[in-house]
């Protein structure tokens, strides 16, 4: 593609304590895969962590990869933290939302993790508990947010990327952002012929949805495959004991995350890879039902993709 740029895209890696998952080399190998793709840059589209202090050691690895390294804010974030804040710090973030131009592409950053309380008046989740930090329902983006996207938008010079940890394309129904629709329709409104690409994690889900001017991308989780609500042991014992949750979450074998490569006149090349269950591990074949409120099983890979905006 002339006139394009390259950035590597990841989303949920989990890292929490005893790192049962393997976090550390996944980690790695996205780095890696970034550096021999050429990309300008890598995002985490979220749930990079469970335990902001705890996960000083990786949020350096990330943040000394060899090309810039950002993030987008996701739920478990703010899990056993007490502030928004605390997470930014942890981060080396100045703001929980952003934007920045490469070469006339704008890329611009949201925070969804906000909700309508009892008062009707929106709050961030980081001032929550456990079980709502968790457990996120009816999230939405602020008003602050939703003008800054606007302006964003509005005053691009070229397509326009805009990440979030959930999803603008689901129905609230289906965990996506409860004003999505609304923030889309004012993205095409604004777009002015101009490309406009929303990349989410949250899911773990392998989605792509294109309709004229517009794409949503619903990356995978670089480590687990699905949570579910019973309990299994398929794992060996050493690796259930590492962690308390891990009898309910399965993991993929692979990194599986994206390359994506986009053009300034709307090509789109999406470059995933193939996942595989941790061990040979498939929870439907263990009975478990992995549907998600949108309808959708869970898949062990990252899809790839061309087309033109």
């Amino acid at each position: 593609m002339s006139d394009s740029i390259v950035f590597s895209l990841f989303a949920d890696l989990h890292w929490r304590e005893g790192d049962w998952a393997g976090c550390e080399e996944r980690l790695d190998a996205i780095i890696r895969r970034a550096a021999d793709e050429h990309a300008e840059f890598i995002i985490h589209c979220g749930d990079f962590c469970h335990d902001v202090a705890a996960a000083r050691g990786m949020i350096a690895k990330y943040a000394a990869a060899p090309i810039p390294a950002y993030n987008v804010m996701g739920n478990h974030e703010f899990e056993c933290s007490n502030s928004l804040g605390e997470v930014l710090d942890a981060f080396s973030m100045a703001s929980n939302y952003y934007s920045f131009d490469v070469r006339g592409f704008r890329f611009v950053a949201l925070d969804n993790n906000y909700h309508r309380g009892a008062d009707g008046k929106l709050k961030h989740y980081a001032d929550e508990s456990v079980w709502a930090k968790c457990h996120q329902d009816e999230m939405a983006v602020p008003p602050e947010q939703v003008e800054f996207l606007r302006d964003a938008i509005a005053t691009a010079p070229g397509p326009v990327c805009v990440f979030s940890h959930a999803s603008m394309h689901l129905p609230k129904e289906c965990h996506g952002i409860c004003n999505g629709a609304e923030i889309v329709r004012m993205a095409d409104s604004l777009r002015n012929g101009r490309p406009v690409l929303f990349f989410n994690g949250h899911h773990h889900r392998n989605e792509l949805t294109v309709r004229s001017g517009l794409a949503f991308f619903d990356v995978n989780s670089a480590s687990s495959l699905c949570w579910v609500d019973g309990e299994h042991h398929a794992y060996p014992p050493e690796i259930m004991a590492r962690n308390p949750v891990s009898c309910h979450s399965f993991l993929n074998a692979s990194p599986v995350h994206a390359i994506v490569r986009l053009s300034m006149d709307g090509e789109v090349e999406i470059s995933g890879m193939r996942g595989a269950p941790f061990l040979g591990v498939d929870p439907e074949a263990l009975g478990f039902d992995t549907t998600d409120r949108a309808g959708r099983k869970f898949d062990v890979n990252v899809l790839s993709a061309k087309f033109t905006l």
